[in-house]
């Protein structure tokens, strides 16, 4: 640089040298400091800073800022969508519009760097020609109209970036010129086609400096300069990750800082920089990750997602658990409800919040709650449907403010960028307020609350951020292009497998192989050397460069090492004796085996007073039955798995309806001379009122709407034939108890029926039939028709007792009522009063043992275990036998 800025005799205050990249800024102003340490030293920019410093010195002096006006490519993702959605509508192709505008920018988004790269005074002159190159490129491949929308796309594309102006093009102006007589160029690893512009501009003031030398198609020359390469290979993403997180640790154990980290396949990056921040290494990550991911985006997409007609219940509860202005007893409160009454919809579950039994302070507190969270969703919900993308920025800036959210966000680097990515502009207070741009063609439409969250969703996503950089970093995550020019103290490349890292790179794009050729857009093998360059200048170091891959993926199918890899194997064999990579570079530690026993708790007598049962229902003792460490897990311990918030209605929701469906119609049904006629219309008012009563979302419940037609036929078939044997419906949802020396048994029974000389206590069931056969079966595995059995009789077996009915001669009947879509049938458990017995023995004598210290094994097997709540608490799939 000195050399030529000396030849042609300009000043070094009076020159500009443009780099390849920003991070070089830096570098080359440290390198001319220790040449020239007296004197003046040429501007370092890149074109991009370059343009932005003149941008901002032409909007203090009152001028235009170049490239923000009108229909002009912003290269701004989330904006510039929008204004190829009102192109293509203006071309007559709205109807294609959704499916279209993601190709049409990604064909501006890569012809403008071409369209930028020419004068001003020569844009419309290359864009005819781009537009004949275009033309002529699907006229060779068009297959009558199939390539249609794609032709017309890229005909809209060359004509948007040909009629956009540019940042850039103040680079092309004579005052620009005139403030700096020498432009010297450093070129980088790829062609820029905005240098071949400025030289047609700039003539012989511009100066092309030579580009480095590079050895890629050999062995790396850092080896022979004493670099140190290390191949590993590892078995998948995970193991590659926790490889490359420790060949970092040991160069900077060594004292080799910093560490270069290229990022070559960002998923596996992510993995790395996580286990890197454990271990405290400080970073400087260049590439940075999307705002989408960060927790400042979340909360964003959050409280939008809350605000949808059809939010579920669990993003509500999501959204208030991060809003700073919520009440937490209150939220708990909210929550322990919504998991008492589960619904997938916020307006379903609201309507029974509304409604829920509760103390008067409990009430009051949640109602508050409510209408509070009703006050914020206002800020979206109330008003017009649709609204301007301005209207839309301000409402969602009020409900982020009303809930506490934006001052959590402008306190927060991320929540910043956010802010800007969503064109706010914030003022020192944090105060902020859209700028969006207001002689845009997409300024007037007007949009959904749905188009309006896609929107910010899809900004989000296509912004990036860069935390702050530290003040001394130890690893620096980069590009594996932008290496060039820097000084590392050991270099380590992850993902260097055949799909992250392939011989030649694919080239996006509609473009054929022509057309890119007409265009001047970069080829496949330009892109390919490139490729093969950056790979060149990351080993010709004389530092230790560690290459890792894995052999598989996350579906398990295998990978092969990158052909770059594959060819340095070739060249540079580095195995050890048995053939395997190099050694594997974490450290290993010796881990003793420690064996995980079958539980065994028991009762001490001191605990046993206070966790003893004093009363018993059906389910907990079919617990003990099924598995005695269930029992004591969930029935004397009280333990429970929480409820899902969003509960989408089941068949046990089914079931719970079908109940109280059954309970109502029999409480007013008047079986003796009604119509079957007015008996249908009875249930299905009854079905109805039900389905109001217990809020029944319509959308969720349509499955078993459909089927009650045949259902409500098929029990009332049954129960005509059931009553013309004399049977009539005494008791339903009847709550009963019976006291025993040790415990009292209690519970609900379904339903009692009477017939001259007896009764039969019914339980309903809407399971499959052979599951219904299989409990009467075997009558002293049937453990709920006897408790309710017991419940009915007296200590002595005589009928009555706590059901409150008389007793009656003969014997008590018991049966399941297998109520099903097309068929009632009745499953009788014919051995009723021994299973009674048994099972009223069975109780005493397990109970009494428990108290006695005797040990709970988790005994459960097959099904019981499948759906056990306290599985993960037994630990069953960790025991060693």
């Amino acid at each position: 640089m000195a050399e030529s800025l000396r030849a042609r005799e300009v000043h070094p205050a009076r020159a500009v040298v443009l780099l390849p990249y920003a991070q070089l800024m830096p570098v080359a102003a440290r390198l001319w400091g220790a040449l020239h340490p007296e004197g003046f030293a040429p501007r370092f920019e890149t074109t991009q800073n370059w343009t932005q410093s003149l941008a901002g010195t032409l909007a203090a002096a009152g001028m235009p800022v170049l490239g923000q006006e009108g229909a002009d490519l912003r290269f701004k993702p989330a904006l510039d969508l929008l204004t190829a959605h009102a192109l293509l509508e203006q071309a007559g192709l709205g109807a294609q519009a959704g499916v279209a505008a993601p190709l049409l920018l990604e064909a501006a988004q890569q012809l403008a760097p071409l369209a930028a790269a020419q004068p001003p005074a020569q844009r419309a002159a290359w864009g005819q020609r781009a537009s004949h190159a275009v033309r002529a490129g699907f006229e060779e491949g068009l297959e009558g109209q199939v390539l249609r929308l794609e032709a017309a796309v890229a005909q809209i594309a060359v004509a948007w970036v040909v009629n956009s102006s540019y940042g850039s093009d103040v680079l092309f102006s004579s005052e620009v010129r005139a403030t700096t007589d020498c432009l010297l160029v450093l070129p980088g690893l790829q062609a820029d086609p905005l240098v071949d512009g400025l030289r047609q501009a700039w003539g012989d003031a511009l100066v092309l400096l030579e580009a480095p030398a590079i050895a890629s198609d050999t062995v790396p020359a850092g080896a022979t300069n004493g670099a140190v390469l290390a191949l590993h290979e590892a078995t998948d993403a995970a193991d590659e990750a926790e490889r490359a997180a420790a060949c970092v640790l040991r160069h900077l154990q060594a004292g080799r800082a910093p560490v270069a980290v290229a990022v070559i396949d960002r998923a596996l990056t992510r993995r790395v920089r996580a286990m890197l921040a454990r271990h405290g290494v400080q970073m400087r990550d260049e590439t940075g990750w999307k705002l989408s991911t960060t927790r400042a985006g979340a909360l964003v997409m959050a409280a939008l997602r809350a605000c949808a007609r059809d939010a579920g219940s669990d993003a509500v509860l999501d959204w208030l658990k991060h809003a700073p202005a919520c009440d937490e007893l209150a939220l708990r409160r909210l929550e322990s409800e919504l998991r008492r009454q589960p619904r997938r919809l916020w307006r379903h579950a609201l309507a029974g919040l509304v409604e829920a039994r509760q103390t008067r302070h409990e009430a009051d507190e949640l109602q508050g709650l409510l209408r509070e969270v009703d006050n914020w969703r206002a800020a979206i919900t109330a008003g017009r449907g649709t609204r301007t993308l301005q209207e839309w920025l301000d409402a969602l800036q009020d409900l982020l403010q009303r809930c506490g959210l934006w001052e959590a966000l402008i306190q927060d680097e991320a929540g910043r960028e956010a802010a800007s990515a969503l064109h706010y502009a914030l003022d020192e207070s944090g105060r902020a307020t859209p700028r969006l741009p207001a002689e845009a063609l997409w300024a007037p439409r007007r949009w959904s609350l749905g188009e309006f969250t896609a929107w910010v969703d899809r900004a989000l996503e296509s912004a990036i951020f860069k935390p702050a950089y530290p003040l001394r970093e130890q690893a620096v995550l980069l590009p594996l292009a932008q290496m060039l020019g820097r000084d590392f103290g050991a270099i380590v490349l992850p993902g260097c497998d055949e799909r992250s890292l392939p011989a030649a790179p694919e080239p996006g794009g509609p473009w054929t192989a022509v057309q890119r050729a007409a265009l001047a857009l970069p080829s496949r093998e330009e892109m390919q050397a490139a490729q093969v360059a950056a790979w060149g200048e990351a080993l010709a170091r004389a530092c230790p460069v560690d290459i890792l891959w894995r052999r598989s993926d996350a579906d398990g199918e295998p990978l092969l090492a990158s052909p770059l890899v594959q060819r340095l194997q070739a060249l540079a064999p580095t195995r050890n004796e048995d053939g395997a990579a190099t050694h594997d570079p974490r450290d290993w530690r010796a881990v003793a085996p420690v064996p995980t026993p079958r539980p065994a708790p028991r009762l001490i007598p001191a605990w046993a007073r206070v966790l003893r049962p004093e009363r018993l229902s059906a389910s907990a003792y079919q617990d003990l039955r099924h598995c005695p460490y269930r029992f004591h897990a969930l029935r004397l311990l009280g333990l429970r798995e929480a409820e899902e918030i969003e509960g989408e209605l089941d068949k046990r929701d089914f079931g719970l309806w079908l109940h109280a469906v059954l309970q109502t119609f029999h409480a007013q049904d008047r079986p003796d001379g009604t119509p079957r006629e007015a008996r249908a219309a009875r249930l299905d008012a009854a079905a109805q009122a039900v389905a109001r009563e217990q809020r029944l979302a319509d959308d969720e419940f349509l499955p078993f709407q459909v089927a009650w037609p045949r259902l409500r036929e098929g029990y009332l078939d049954w129960l005509t034939r059931h009553e013309a044997e004399g049977w009539r419906f005494a008791l339903g949802e009847h709550p009963a108890e019976q006291p025993m020396d040790v415990v009292t048994l209690f519970g609900r029974i379904d339903r009692v029926d009477r017939v001259s000389g007896g009764l039969m206590v019914m339980d309903y069931k809407t399971e499959a039939e052979q599951t219904t056969r299989a409990r009467v079966k075997d009558a002293l595995e049937d453990t709920q028709l006897a408790f309710y059995a017991a419940l009915l009789s007296g200590p002595d077996g005589e009928q009555g007792g706590a059901s409150g009915a008389d007793p009656v001669e003969g014997g008590l009947r018991a049966a399941y009522v297998n109520v099903g879509e097309g068929e009632t049938r009745l499953f009788e458990q014919p051995e009723i009063a021994l299973a009674r017995a048994a099972l009223l023995e069975g109780v005493a004598h397990d109970l009494r043992r428990i108290a006695q210290g005797a040990p709970l094994p988790p005994l459960g097997d097959g099904a019981v275990c499948d759906t056990c709540a306290a599985r993960g608490l037994c630990r069953k799939d960790f025991w060693s036998e």
